[in-house]
């Protein structure tokens, strides 16, 4: 499997993870690819939260990737992180 990222997602994966951090997400995505719940209406598009270490999901970032089941690629669009609430 191929993994090509939008110039977009490179700029925001640097900020948000470490390279150890994205090893382990394309791992996951590797073993199990359709994973990320499909968004409705995004032709394809999928979301997926992924942990940043010591924070969990809620405290991790969101991605927006496209897999195709026939093809052996990953197309990742969008990487951000949660902004913490007002408390």
């Amino acid at each position: 499997m191929r993994f090509v990222e939008t110039p977009v997602f490179t700029a925001a994966l640097r900020r948000h993870m470490d390279d150890e951090t994205y090893r382990g997400l394309q791992l996951a995505l590797l073993l199990r690819p359709a994973q990320g719940p499909i968004i409705p209406g995004g032709g394809g598009l999928r979301k997926l939260r992924w942990g940043a270490q010591g924070r969990g999901k809620r405290g991790g970032v969101r991605l927006i990737y496209h897999w195709d089941g026939e093809v052996t690629r990953f197309i990742c669009c969008i990487s951000t992180r949660r902004m913490s609430r007002a408390t």
